[in-house]
Formats: structure tokens, sequence, C-alpha cells
């Protein structure tokens, strides 16, 4: 027989390993993997070193008597105060200026219920500047306990006495839901608040009582001889115009008057104690 020739059967062999991918010296792997291993333990070596750097320059920042709090402003605290602020702060005269948190600080400042916002910002070296905006009181809401709802329509804190506020008193929105903190979800209602508040005549100062009624509406009780003023649901500027035009008539004066009914449109019912008289839209 002769000698082999590598094809058997129509089909060429092939030699194991001739594909295979040379490997490399030992000596060149060995020297890579030190490579490695040496940056591993450097940067590994050179973290905490790092850190701690990092650690001492921020103790010594936080610390140095020369970024000490020395003046602390206060913008927007017309109610609340100045002193007061400062002191919602928690911020020292003396303490370092990186000491807080600014976060921390302007929600400590909002614990305060007449307070709406609070902007904490450091002036360096030794100032803390401190704006508020404050909450702007609508009305005293009568839902079972009484409340201050602010001109967003928020019962923002219970009313006392100490708040000073000669404002109207809105009653018949029911106690279900209502509790300091909750949203009084009228429109109508505070748009009515809005419209007596921007008035030069009969406005927010002349109402003791605004009521609410699902059915028929919104009724005011005045300061004066304390007389009821029926509304209805919409135009309200109108109706207080027809209301004044009454007054003036009368010489300015509601003496023996008990209610007028507004809710008809270019017309005037009044209701005066122990009679009632209808007078025209003329009036």
């Amino acid at each position: 027989m002769g000698k082999a020739t590598g094809v058997r059967q129509g089909r060429v062999t092939k030699k194991k390993g001739r594909n295979r991918r040379k490997r490399e010296p030992f000596g060149t792997r060995a020297r890579r993997f030190f490579v490695r291993a040496l940056w591993v333990t450097v940067i590994t070596a050179a973290l905490p070193a790092g850190l701690y750097t990092s650690w001492q320059l921020y103790g010594a920042i936080t610390t140095t008597e020369y970024l000490a709090v020395e003046r602390v402003t206060v913008d927007g605290a017309f109610r609340t105060g100045v002193d007061s602020v400062i002191e919602l702060s928690g911020i020292e005269p003396g303490e370092n200026i990186f000491s807080f948190k600014l976060a921390s600080v302007e929600q400590s400042i909002r614990t305060d219920p007449w307070i709406e916002s609070a902007k904490v910002s450091r002036s360096i070296p030794s100032t803390v500047r401190i704006e508020v905006a404050e909450r702007t009181p609508k009305a005293i809401v009568n839902a079972g306990s009484l409340f201050v709802m602010d001109s967003a329509g928020l019962l923002f804190k219970r009313y006392s006495v100490t708040d000073g506020l000669d404002l109207p008193v809105v009653t018949g929105l029911g106690a279900d839901g209502l509790d300091s903190g909750a949203p009084v979800e009228d429109s109508v209602l505070m748009s009515l608040l809005d419209r007596l508040d921007g008035r030069d005549g009969f406005n927010s100062g002349d109402v003791s009582e605004i009521h609410v009624d699902t059915e028929y509406g919104y009724t005011l009780y005045t300061v004066d001889e304390g007389v009821v003023l029926r509304l209805g649901t919409e135009d309200f500027e109108s109706k207080l115009g027809r209301f004044e035009r009454v007054v003036e008539a009368r010489g300015g004066t509601l003496s023996g008057v008990e209610a007028i009914d507004l809710t008809r449109e270019n017309d005037v019912v009044i209701k005066y104690i122990g009679n009632v008289v209808k007078e025209g839209g003329a009036t």
C-alpha cells in the first residue's frame, strides 16, 4: 500500500490544532497580570487616603471661625416677625455657616402655619439670608371649629383671637372633611371673596358673614345693621352695585331694613322690619 496523502473518500482532512490561537508565552501573561494587580492596589490604597483628605477638608471648613455666622437677614416676615423666623431657623450666632443644611432650615421655618414658603441662602463668609412668603388670610370658616382660610382656599390654621383678624365668617360649608390643612373647594365662594376685596365701595370690611347654601346660593350679612343680602350664585358685581344704589337712595342708611333680595335680574326686593316692600330696578 502507498503512503497516506490526507485525502479520504473525497474529503480533505485537517490536522488538529491548525486553527487554534497561538498561546502567549507565560512570561507575557504574568507581566500583564502583575501590572493590572499593581493598578488595583494603587487605586485601592489611594481611595482611603482621598476620602480621609476630603473628610479633613470638610471638617476644617465646617469648624473654622472665619466662616462663623455673624448676621441673619429676614425678608417678608410682616406678620410672623423677624425674630420668630430666626428662632424657627435654629441658626445661632457664631455657628459655622456650612454646619447646617439649607433644606432642613427651610422646612423648620415652614412649620409656622402663616409661612407659605421659605428660601434660605448663604452669603460667604458670614451672612445667612432668609426670604419668606406669608399666607394671605381671606376669611374665617366656621366648620364646627373656626379656621383661617387663605387666598388659595386652604384652611391653614385654627382661628385664635390673638390672630387679630377682621374678616367675614363663612358658614354653611359643613364640617365633613374640613380640618386644618384641608382645602375649601368652592370656586364661586373664592370669586365672591375676591370681588369683595377688590371693591372701592361696599367690600369685605362691611361683611360680617357669608352663608353658603347649595340651593339658594350665597347670602351676605352686613356689619351695619346686620342686614341680609341675598345674592344667589352669579353676577355678583351687578347685584352689589344695585345694593349700593338702594343705600344711596335711602340717604346712606340701612336702618329699618331686615333683608334685601338681589337674586332677580334688574329687580330689588326689600324686606323692612315688620313688612315687605318691593322696589323696582330703578332704585
